[in-house]
């Protein structure tokens, strides 16, 4: 009988780190609105970060700063649920299905960390380096595969989440991740008096 309870009781919700970033519009707005619609959509518990102001990279010559903090909560969806729920409050917020990474945007949402989760695994991993390749460059990857090379990402995660690990990377904590990263890259990023309010 325990056995029959326990496949019939929900999933034990998952600790899930997801980044935000905007450049258009009223960015503080748009940030504000996606947290709601998270909280709206099922991420429980809340914890958000600073607000960074952080110079563009990457991006289409003449791109505005950017705004970028992290947020932290339980998600009792899979992975691939929460990715959907991203895109749909991205749409909802006015950002275009088709937009390229390297323009401004009035709203990013990006799933960070999902516990200690790595998609794909190190062996479907060798799908993405394949000749041709086995699996589709919109194939999900978490944790996400410039986590650990972007301080506008990192230094809002560190804030709230020092000490989670990043599956896979060859660093031990989000904080050790950042502490790799070059100096100046780091200062770029200004932490601003602007506060997103979790819900």
């Amino acid at each position: 009988m325990a056995a029959k309870e326990d496949q019939n009781s929900p999933p034990r919700p998952s600790r899930v780190a997801i980044g935000l970033g905007a450049n258009l519009g009223a960015p503080l707005l748009n940030m504000q609105s996606a947290l709601d619609a998270l909280a709206d959509a099922g991420l429980r518990r809340q914890c958000v970060s600073p607000v960074y102001l952080t110079p563009p990279v990457a991006c289409v010559p003449g791109t505005p700063d950017f705004h970028n903090a992290a947020v932290t909560g339980l998600w009792s969806g899979t992975p691939e649920e929460l990715r959907d729920c991203c895109h749909a409050i991205e749409r909802q917020l006015g950002r275009p299905a088709a937009h390229g990474q390297d323009e401004a945007r009035m709203i990013d949402l990006d799933i960070l960390l999902f516990g200690d989760l790595r998609l794909p695994s190190p062996k479907e991993e060798e799908g993405f380096t394949a000749t041709p390749p086995l699996l589709p460059a919109t194939t999900l990857r978490i944790p996400h595969r410039l986590l650990c090379a972007r301080a506008f990402a990192l230094l809002p995660l560190r804030d709230i989440a020092p000490d989670w690990p990043v599956p896979g990377s060859g660093f031990a904590t989000v904080a050790d991740a950042l502490a790799r990263l070059p100096a100046a890259e780091i200062a770029a990023c200004r932490r601003t008096t602007a506060i997103l309010l979790p819900c």
